[in-house]
């Protein structure tokens, strides 16, 4: 009897909605932290907004419908001068070997003869907060990797703010269409390779909104103003993630800039999420790249960015900017008159060899003059040798014992336990008996790679 009754409960589903077109993408309901509802469809991204009337005594639900059309003139990927792209596509549309020739017109970002699919792809709100008006914004992904940024004016309108395609594809221009390492190609679009990476790095697949951060902004009077900002990460068919930084709330196109761009290295990339960790003391946040290729997840930890400190470009290595302060701590609470257990000297000189930071070397040359001539060297504790500085990663003696080096003192972790990053980045020594309290204070310290907990 219980069962008849709990099955004969009436299930309503009002209202139905109608869509004018079908949907498309691999993932075409979206709903925002503002409650609305996206729906991605082969002619426009469909709105769909709850209304509460109070004035109503209608029990049916209220829905205010708008929609952002597809656009109807199609995506044009420039990949070189229009001379030399126009003779590689006669090229390679006609190429003897088979196997270039149906690669290439089976390419609908290449060869977009084939026609091209029209809809949406992929639509992805980010947090609230980030418009004019405290509420989402919209990125939106057609069939044809155009990739726009849309907010909405009163319910009543979609405005696109940016085209980040068309940005992207301009910075690429401005670069030669090199790499992140800024190296020219070598080849030209005649080269089958060369034309496949150029459209390769510049086809999105699939964006992501990170949480919304707060930074801290010095202005001309030394003062500080909090600024916040959130990051669109957008994942490219070579398995590149760039990184879109808005500063919020977002009211025009000098609000968005280009980041950072990460090369993962994950073949036939797919999926991409952000992670994040948030402590008591230090927030953090990452990407997991996802391949269709395999079963293999590349995750590209990108920057720990705490909530009230500025997120700073540098061209340092995060080893070397914490490894100045450690060596100074060393020397100026030991000077040259006891041993101290971290290899000051040996980290020393090996910081010396990267010479295009003015400020590392003053600092570099304080520590020095302060280290007088201590010649303290770690040594081999199963033969006794000494382990020259010359990686921040390991240390090896004359006769092959490796040793990893821990990642907050730079010390060589020469014991069974240990403890390592959350990310499997590093590794860091146990506190000893013997160690005074400073050196306790330094390896309670995250990883100085990523920030993240040393367990």
């Amino acid at each position: 009897m219980a069962a008849a009754t709990r099955w004969s409960v009436p299930i309503k589903r009002d209202p139905v909605l109608s869509l004018i077109a079908p949907v498309s993408g691999l993932q075409p309901l979206t709903w925002s932290q503002d409650h609305r509802l996206a729906v991605s469809t082969t002619s426009s991204v469909s709105l769909l907004e709850l209304v509460c009337d109070v004035q109503s005594n209608k029990q049916e639900l209220t829905l205010h419908r708008t929609s952002i059309p597809v656009p109807t003139e199609a995506t044009k990927m420039r990949v070189g001068p229009s001379a030399e792209q126009a003779a590689a596509m006669e090229k390679f549309s006609t190429h003897p070997d088979p196997t270039i020739r149906q690669l290439f017109l089976a390419d609908r970002a290449m060869n977009p003869s084939i026609g091209l699919h029209k809809g949406m792809k992929y639509a992805s709100w980010s947090p609230l907060g980030c418009d004019s008006n405290g509420r989402c914004l919209l990125a939106c992904l057609t069939l044809d990797h155009r990739l726009t940024i849309h907010n909405s004016y009163k319910r009543l309108e979609w405005k696109m703010l940016e085209d980040l395609t068309k940005k992207y594809s301009e910075r690429l221009k401005q670069r030669g269409y090199s790499k992140k390492d800024n190296i020219p190609p070598q080849t030209s679009l005649l080269h089958f390779d060369e034309l496949q990476r150029r459209f390769r790095m510049q086809t999105p697949l699939r964006m992501e909104w990170s949480s919304v951060y707060t930074t801290k902004q010095v202005q001309p009077d030394n003062t500080c103003e909090n600024i916040e900002m959130v990051l669109l990460a957008v994942l490219m068919e070579n398995g590149d993630v760039v990184l879109w930084k808005f500063v919020l709330p977002f009211l025009e196109t000098s609000d968005v800039e280009f980041y950072d761009v990460v090369e993962s290295g994950v073949n036939r990339p797919s999926d991409l999420a952000w992670w994040e960790y948030d402590g008591t003391d230090r927030r953090m946040s990452g990407l997991i790249v996802g391949s269709e290729e395999c079963d293999e997840i590349a995750v590209e930890n990108l920057k720990c960015v705490p909530m009230i400190h500025p997120i700073q470009k540098t061209s340092l290595q995060p080893h070397r900017l914490h490894s100045l302060p450690v060596v100074s701590l060393a020397i100026s609470r030991h000077g040259v008159s006891v041993t101290p257990s971290i290899p000051t000297c040996g980290l020393v000189e090996f910081l010396s060899r990267d010479s295009n930071d003015r400020a590392s070397e003053v600092l570099i040359g304080h520590i020095k003059n302060k280290m007088n001539k201590q010649s303290f060297s770690e040594r081999c504790s199963l033969c006794q040798e000494v382990l020259p500085f010359s990686d921040h990663k390991q240390a090896t003696c004359k006769n092959g014992h490796m040793w990893l080096r821990c990642v907050l003192s730079y010390q060589a972790c020469q014991k069974l336990t240990f403890r390592r990053c959350l990310l499997l980045d590093t590794i860091s020594r146990l506190p000893e008996p013997e160690d005074p309290e400073w050196i306790r204070k330094v390896l309670l310290g995250p990883c100085t790679l990523c920030d993240s907990p040393m367990i």
